[in-house]
């Protein structure tokens, strides 16, 4: 009869033990899609800034006369980077040409 108990015993720290593992990837996961859609939304709000100064770069270049400049250069860097996509860059048009 002991072997049976030790037998149930091992059986039975398995089966909580895999519960556990299930639960901390279940857990894992969550925390995966909340920093997606934190992602999405930074990402929505670097789109919305990168057209924003775009439409305000007039009024910027008033107070910092190479603001038209930067921004071009900061555009050029953000597109050899990977990081400006291929639909915002070509939505965004070039000032100095």
């Amino acid at each position: 009869m002991h072997k049976c108990r030790v037998s149930a015993t091992a059986e039975l720290v398995y089966y909580v033990t895999e519960f556990g593992r299930l639960l901390c990837r279940i857990i894992v996961l969550q925390r995966i899609a909340i920093a997606v859609r934190a992602c999405a939304k930074n990402i929505g709000a670097y789109v919305q800034g990168m057209r924003r100064m775009y439409a305000d770069i007039d009024d910027i270049s008033v107070d910092v006369p190479s603001a038209v400049t930067l921004l071009e250069q900061l555009v050029s860097k953000l597109k050899l980077a990977g990081t400006l996509s291929e639909d915002l860059a070509a939505e965004l048009p070039s000032r100095l040409e």
